[in-house]
């Protein structure tokens, strides 16, 4: 974008009462920053936790949210998990595309997803 066309830009997000600019200090992991390929800060691994009961993933297109408060949706639709676990601690790891991995601790099915917020 221009620089005229990112302020009106910036303009419409304030009116709309949007934050125009990530804050300082927001863990981007995950996110495609615009490139080919994605980039941590932390390196090519997040280890969290899922607040509450955790029923694990069906299809693409389910949504995971970690106590961190990312999200995460699935993007493969050939792997499913079906678990009833309490807290469970999730590992997302990079792979050598910038991709990522969902793995429940304790369970070798992996999933792909992407991060949405």
């Amino acid at each position: 974008l221009s620089d005229a066309e990112l302020a009106a830009l910036n303009d419409w997000l304030q009116k709309q009462g949007v934050s125009a600019a990530a804050a300082p200090g927001d863990n981007r992991a995950g996110f495609n920053d615009g490139g080919f390929f994605q980039t941590s800060p932390d390196g090519d691994r997040i280890v969290a936790t899922i607040d509450g009961v955790f029923k694990g993933w069906s299809s693409a297109g389910d949504l995971i949210t970690l106590s961190n408060g990312q999200v995460w949706r699935v993007t493969d639709s050939s792997t499913r998990l079906s678990v009833n676990l309490s807290n469970p601690r999730v590992t997302l790891e990079q792979n050598g595309l910038g991709g990522w991995q969902l793995r429940v601790d304790g369970y070798n099915t992996r999933a792909r997803v992407i991060r949405v917020r």
